[in-house]
């Protein structure tokens, strides 16, 4: 059953990066740097007047009911975390690892709590085998149109046999990603003996990424009213804009009522700046591909090559977001869980000996 509006679900698991496409871990920058003293005081005094109307309409009983059947999947409702009148637990989660406090709570309200975000409730699950059965609900929003974007994606891209076509692909960059690696430690005392596995993985896995989207690596396009773009400035403005665009809070969001009277413009434009650039620099790529597609075989068809020759129905934005979509979650996802694993391998060298003497068994038993 679908959730009203004023209910929003997440998940979050024990040992996991903090949660950076929720609004909560960029509340620092919401208090301190983007609203004035008069603002947070105007939206305050609104906010808790629509507070009060919201309280005298409202049995306490009623305001801690949850949405009918809404639980049903998890056969469990969730605590609510005390909080404060108005803000709820937002001063609780001022903290930028939110996920410290997501983690302290779990371990009082067990494996599925509610807190509040201003006027908002959000549901938050630590337990994966609940984050499984969450996903019954959290798609239930979806229509027609994502469904056939995720059939599209899983036959042509994710799916056993386009996975097992990629395998070279996958290999190369892999291989070219040591050899810089090793090519920059041999140089040392020439550098500083240090590398920046970040950087190393970011060029592979976006090589690989175009690869495997569009039958090649592209070193550069030339965008309408943008110019000539290099292949780190296309990275930037479909991969690093819009996760930074996910950490961008409209802090309206906690009170919606406000956004009748008061705007936040500046937000918005940037946003909208972000938006525009992505689908200049999508269709530039598209159109490009168009040209290289013509004359090739079936066989050689790319994940673009199919996607323009087998869903021709597909309007503006479903295609942009076909192309776009394979690109930004394949590079920011594997990135960062690389950096991650990295940064876990630093903090315990007894855990690199084992890795190491494990990859050496394995390379014997190969040879």
């Amino acid at each position: 059953m679908d959730a009203p509006n004023s209910w929003r679900l997440f998940s979050f698991q024990h040992g996991e990066l903090p949660i950076r496409k929720q609004i909560v871990s960029s509340l620092p920058v919401l208090f301190k740097e983007e609203l004035g003293l008069k603002k947070i005081l105007i939206a305050v005094a609104a906010a808790g007047f629509l507070f009060t109307l919201f309280s005298m309409s409202t049995s306490s009983k009623n305001k801690k009911r949850f949405p009918p059947g809404m639980w049903a999947p998890f056969k469990i409702a969730p605590s609510f975390v005390p909080g404060l009148p108005i803000v709820g637990n937002l001063l609780q989660l001022m903290d930028r690892k939110p996920h410290h406090s997501f983690t302290s709570w779990s371990e009082k309200y067990g494996p599925i709590f509610t807190i509040k975000t201003g006027l908002l409730n959000q549901v938050v699950i630590t337990s994966s085998e609940l984050a499984k059965e969450k996903r019954m609900v959290a798609t239930s929003d979806y229509g027609e149109e994502h469904r056939l974007l995720k059939k599209i994606v899983m036959t042509n891209l994710l799916g056993p046999s386009p996975q097992r076509g990629n395998r070279p692909i996958r290999d190369s960059e892999l291989e070219k990603m040591i050899k810089s690696l090793h090519a920059e430690l041999k140089s040392y005392p020439q550098s500083t003996g240090e590398v920046n596995v970040r950087e190393y993985t970011r060029q592979a896995m976006f090589s690989f990424v175009l690869r495997q989207t569009f039958g090649r690596d592209i070193e550069e396009v030339y965008v309408a009213g943008m110019g000539s773009l290099s292949k780190k400035e296309i990275f930037d403005i479909l991969v690093s804009d819009p996760m930074r665009g996910a950490l961008l809070v409209d802090w309206r969001d906690f009170f919606p009522p406000l956004k009748i009277f008061i705007s936040n413009s500046v937000l918005e434009n940037e946003v909208k700046q972000m938006v525009t650039r992505r689908s200049k620099v999508i269709q530039a790529l598209i159109e490009e591909q168009r040209k290289h597609s013509k004359g090739k075989a079936k066989s050689d068809y790319s994940y673009v090559d199919n996607l323009l020759a087998n869903y021709q129905n597909l309007n503006d934005t479903p295609l942009l977001m076909s192309v776009w979509e394979p690109v930004v979650e394949s590079s920011d996802t594997t990135l960062l869980t690389t950096e991650w694993a990295m940064y876990e391998l630093a903090l315990q060298p007894f855990k690199q000996e084992r890795l190491y003497h494990e990859i050496r068994k394995l390379w014997v038993i190969g040879q």
